[in-house]
């Protein structure tokens, strides 16, 4: 059999405009209208935090899932939404248990379903387990060789920036070389711009609400044959989405005004182009008079600019200040015979004469002078 499979995750309502994300979404809607899909995955973090249910977020949540619910009674089509993140979704797929039926699932634990005929599929949430311990607890779930596609929400230890088996909390940390052997693909969320590596690909948040996203925004289409097992992935990207943008600023790489007035204009370019958020991130790393006088410049400029956000970090100043707690724990450390309650004064002075001074006086010579001025 070859199925259609639209995967997405990372809605996080909540985040951002509720209105603003609902309208979005329907690109969502449209392509589910308008294309053959046979299974329709949210992999993770529907949620950004605990909602009221009569927020903005929370209605337009379910609005949205009602509307996907709509189309796939009308198309035909399965849907499954798995648990993500703790901190994120909490509890609150809950809400949607009066939709579950044969063709609607929620996923909570690590499980596997024939979500089409012939389609096995390894769901994979992230959960609150260290990895021995997951891979003790689901090792006969997982260690099946009639696994099609894993679907996941969390971090590969092939880019594993989140949380370590060490924090506080800890996190499964999916093993690559293991489900590499198991299925033939691996799609999920977590990282909103994470990228593919192998068998492995992370669909991306439909939306951008935040800088340091720069990859496009959107969903993944499955292509899938059962029977040959291979498949066939395509982005499908929102091209609706706002747009972020970054301008680094490293003070000393810039030595003249000219400089500045070239990023200045490369800015307004940007808002001329219809870039809706732009940040201006400057680093100070040197004591240059120019960086004041020019900094200042484009605070002023863009003070009052909705579009425009300026940052600055005074890395030169911490840095100093670290030189200083260095210089100082070195005196603290190369005199701390001084506090020694258990070294004589006569002690002290001997060993302070010969690291100021590089003088070596005998010690008794030392303590007859000490004695001396007792006796005045």
């Amino acid at each position: 059999m070859k199925y259609n499979i639209v995967a997405t995750a990372d809605y996080h309502w909540g985040a951002m405009d509720a209105d603003k994300q609902l309208q979005e979404s329907q690109f969502i809607l449209d392509y589910l209208t308008n294309n053959k899909v046979d299974l329709f995955t949210i992999c993770g973090d529907y949620f950004d935090h605990r909602l009221l249910v009569n927020s903005k977020a929370a209605i337009n949540a379910m609005a949205f899932m009602q509307a996907v619910i709509n189309i796939s009674q009308d198309k035909k089509f399965n849907i499954v939404i798995m648990q993500g993140t703790e901190s994120h979704d909490f509890d609150q797929l809950e809400i949607f248990r009066s939709f579950e039926s044969p063709s609607f699932k929620i996923i909570k634990e690590t499980s596997v379903d024939e979500s089409l005929p012939r389609l096995q599929c390894l769901y994979a949430p992230d959960e609150n387990l260290i990895s021995n311990d997951y891979y003790a607890k689901y090792i006969d779930v997982i260690n099946r060789d009639d696994l099609d596609i894993m679907f996941f929400h969390g971090t590969f230890d092939i880019n594993a920036i989140g949380r370590s088996i060490d924090d506080q909390i800890p996190n499964v940390i999916f093993d690559y070389s293991f489900f590499n052997k198991k299925v033939n693909l691996m799609v999920g969320g977590h990282w909103h711009n994470g990228d593919n590596y192998g068998k492995m690909y992370y669909t991306r948040s439909p939306y951008r609400w935040k800088f340091e996203e720069d990859l496009p925004k959107g969903f993944i289409h499955i292509e899938y044959d059962t029977k040959t097992k291979k498949n066939k992935i395509e982005r499908i990207e929102n091209t609706n989405t706002d747009r972020y943008y970054t301008f680094y600023v490293d003070t000393s790489l810039y030595n003249d005004i000219n400089q500045y007035s070239v990023l200045l204009n490369e800015v307004g370019t940007m808002i001329r182009d219809g870039v809706e958020h732009i940040r201006i991130k400057i680093s100070i790393t040197d004591d240059k008079e120019l960086n004041n006088s020019c900094i200042d410049n484009i605070i002023n400029e863009f003070q009052n600019s909705k579009l425009v956000k300026v940052v600055t970090e005074n890395k030169y100043a911490k840095q100093i200040k670290k030189s200083h707690i260095e210089e100082s724990n070195q005196y603290m450390d190369k005199f701390k015979y001084i506090f020694d309650g258990n070294n004589s004064i006569s002690t002290i002075y001997k060993k302070f004469i010969y690291d100021t001074k590089g003088i070596d006086i005998p010690l008794e010579e030392i303590e007859s002078i000490i004695n001396d001025m007792h006796l005045e």
